[in-house]
């Protein structure tokens, strides 16, 4: 920067030298970085060339400048070209009285994409181009509510009482913005890949691995096919992207075809739709050959080169053998296999990898199988910057560890929901503001308005078993605190003290069984879990996994355990355990389903694959019944007894249901109430306390406060669930498996 008398912050121009060798020779011109993160780009139609800050960078050599994506694409140069690097003269630089814009599609659009109103955008495009430096037909990226959008300048008139002709005009606050919002209809899959321009593997969050690991494949496979040669080897000439829906395996793709820059041809089940579609697999890769380098991309393969059946179509069978035929050819222009052959690869992405036929599973097809799986907590906290790089916010970073921690199971997908959620309840707030309306920059998403989006947003793995629990706290429930104790360092403790669990080796409880007399408050426990923790719940109701069928019933108890992995951390609840969890042999040997029921479970519990970050939980009253495998320690580590309450638990008790009651304190003794009713369960004094309510309306259904009277008579019409045999047969079953509490 000093040899081009460069100092920071000064504003340079950054130009390509007509009739240059591209993509051939290292960027020279000085150690700056030119900074177009905000449209500080423009372009002259006789030569390619933009504004820019400059600002050092440690990272690059000495004669390097770093330019992102917008300033590449005005200035019509690639990775490795020649730019030349002046110090701006300031007197080209005149202020802008109007400036005329027109939208021009920019990446990936959908037709669910909410309209924006033509003023809401140019309030965007004002906020976010006042202060920059634009010049005609050059191109800017505006975010518009979380989406990019690009605009090219068509004309820009300066102020009347300026004389001088200027070349490059500055944005003030008293330029005039003329917006052409074109409507763009949706493309098919191949203008949608190859329409990213903008995109790369910086706007790509919590994928660092993946990406890497297919950069390395890339570049040796297509960059150094000669670094093979010399070892006799084959470059790699597939790799398969596998992953829940909304991971960002298409996203992958598009960044992929980016970096590489060359021809990339995709490949989607609506080209293959019928027997005449099946020709277009061949026809493309012959393109791919005949142009290669280049990259094939084919999205959804499983609907493409389904597993072939005796029932499948012709057709189906036909488009596996003939992307089989093609993938195998690729090798095939050089009778040699040691020469160097077509330069191409082929990537696939799917989310039924096991749907797939396993012929195209194998080396010399698809070489390697990439996972894109669902983000932990530090990939959720990556992909959220990502997003908030583009949005006003004033969130501290610990608020958004806070949302990255709150997220369990949210992929890249839902992340992006729920930032736009947030900025339209932000937006909203803002125009209710009818003093500020007029100016968008005082607008900003703040940690309450994600905090109100969040919860109303579910994550899209859960959405198909999310169940509408009331909401209980744990002061909801009278009494067992010991029993509340339990749970919580269950469910709590490994998300608030995980180094804890690390520095003592320990595993967290992987399965929590609670066991009592009915109405005990079992089942509350078990909502006031899902209510306080923030981990995602899952209900199961035992008698919905039975099927007719032979192998659907083991199937639903994999496919819930399943999904429970994938919305990891979670809890899966099943109620009355023993409707499922019976001993094995005690049903009718014509119907064993139950048996195969019981021993899917065992094997997902604590079998060959590692149940992590799940936590199983489950309430029944006949504990006795339960299989001794499913009771052992490693598949139920904790089995706490919840019995009826004692005096201190119902007095709580008595005194949550009072608070809902309107009645006179002075005049109802709580303690005798307490008394009278020893020895019923919980759910038995709070049908007492209703009935009490229910025969004061009928002596006066104007009643405006509930007497003692009323109670004493509703305590004494109770029949007590709880009989001295049924205690002592809990007793009994402690004695014998030694419960944890």
């Amino acid at each position: 920067m000093t040899k081009l008398q460069v100092g920071i912050g000064d504003l340079v121009e950054v130009t390509r030298p007509e009739g240059a060798d591209l993509g051939r020779e290292p960027v020279r011109g000085g150690a700056l970085y030119a900074s177009e993160a905000r449209g500080e780009a423009e372009a002259r139609r006789a030569t390619c060339s933009f504004v820019g800050m400059a600002w050092p960078v440690s990272n690059f050599e000495p004669s390097c400048v770093g330019l992102d994506g917008p300033a590449r694409l005005n200035c019509q140069v690639k990775l490795g070209d020649k730019v030349s690097v002046r110090r701006l003269n300031m007197s080209r630089v005149l202020d802008a009285d109007s400036v005329s814009l027109r939208s021009t599609p920019l990446g990936q659009r959908t037709s669910d994409d909410p309209p924006v109103p033509d003023e809401t955008t140019k309030l965007f495009v004002r906020n976010h181009l006042v202060g920059q430096y634009l010049q005609t037909h050059m191109k800017v990226v505006v975010p518009i509510y979380l989406r990019k959008k690009k605009f090219v300048v068509e004309s820009i008139n300066q102020s009347a009482d300026s004389a001088a002709k200027g070349e490059i005009f500055r944005v003030t606050n008293n330029t005039k913005f003329f917006v052409n919002v074109n409507k763009h209809s949706v493309g098919d899959k191949d203008s949608q890949l190859s329409s990213g321009a903008e995109l790369c593997f910086a706007h790509i969050g919590g994928l660092s691995s993946q990406i890497r690991e297919l950069r390395e494949m890339i570049k040796l496979s297509l960059k150094n096919p000669g670094l093979f040669r010399r070892y006799g080897l084959k470059p790699p000439r597939g790799a398969l992207l596998y992953g829940p829906p909304g991971t960002g395996k298409t996203m992958l793709a598009r960044a992929l075809a980016k970096y590489t820059e060359v021809p990339c041809y995709v490949l989607s089940q609506a080209g293959v739709s019928d027997e005449e579609g099946v020709a277009n697999i061949s026809g493309l890769f012959e393109r791919a050959k005949a142009n290669a380098p280049s990259l094939i991309f084919i999205d959804e393969i499983d609907a493409i080169s389904r597993r072939r059946r005796d029932d499948s179509s012709a057709y189906e069978n036909q488009a596996v053998s003939v992307l089989l035929t093609c993938m195998d050819g690729i090798d095939g222009c050089s009778a040699d296999p040691v020469a160097e052959s077509c330069q191409f690869f082929v990537l696939a992405a799917t989310n039924r990898p096991n749907a797939i036929d396993p012929s195209l599973r194998r080396p010399g097809r698809f070489d390697r199988e990439i996972e894109i799986p669902i983000p932990n907590r530090q990939q959720r906290l990556e992909i959220l910057r990502v997003y908030l790089k583009n949005m006003p916010h004033n969130l501290k970073e610990h608020e958004i560890a806070s949302i990255a921690s709150s997220t369990h199971g949210y992929v890249g997908a839902d992340l992006s929901n729920l930032c736009r959620e947030a900025g339209l309840r932000s937006l909203k707030n803002f125009y209710q503001d009818d003093s500020r309306k007029n100016d968008l920059r005082d607008s900003k998403v703040t940690f309450d308005d994600f905090s109100s989006a969040l919860a109303e947003s579910k994550p899209s793995v859960m959405r198909d078993v999310m169940a509408d629990i009331p909401k209980t706290e744990w002061d909801d429930i009278g009494g067992y605190e010991d029993v509340k104790q339990k749970l919580k360092e269950a469910v709590e403790w490994p998300l608030r003290y995980p180094e804890a669990f690390k520095r003592m080796h320990i595993d967290p409880p992987k399965g929590i069984l609670l066991y009592g007399p009915p109405g005990c408050s079992k089942t509350l426990l078990a909502k006031a879990v899902a209510t306080q923790a923030t981990l995602n719940f899952i209900p199961v109701k035992g008698p919905e996994l039975f099927s007719k069928y032979v192998g659907d019933s083991e199937k639903a108890v994999r496919d819930v355990f399943e999904k429970a992995r994938a919305a990891s951390p979670s809890i899966i609840f099943f109620d009355e355990l023993d409707a499922v969890g019976g001993r094995r042999g005690l049903s009718d040997d014509s119907c064993p389903t139950y048996d195969r029921v019981l021993t899917q479970m065992l094997n997902e519990l604590d079998g060959i694959e590692k149940l992590k970050d799940v936590l199983f939980l489950a309430t029944t009253n006949r504990p006795d019944v339960i299989d001794e495998a499913l009771m052992r320690p490693g598949r139920i580590d904790r089995i706490i007894y919840v019995g009826p309450p004692d005096d201190e638990a119902r007095k709580k008790i008595y005194q949550l249901q009072l608070k809902k009651i309107p009645h006179d304190d002075q005049q109802l003794n709580v303690d005798r109430l307490v008394q009278l009713s020893r020895g019923l369960s919980g759910a038995e004094i709070t049908s007492a306390c209703r009935e009490a309510c229910l025969l004061a309306m009928q002596d006066d259904i104007e009643v405006k406060k509930v007497q003692e009277k009323y109670f004493i008579t509703a305590l004494q019409h109770i029949q007590p669930g709880i009989t001295k045999k049924m205690l002592s047969y809990y007793e009994s079953f402690a004695r014998a498996f030694k419960p944890t509490v």
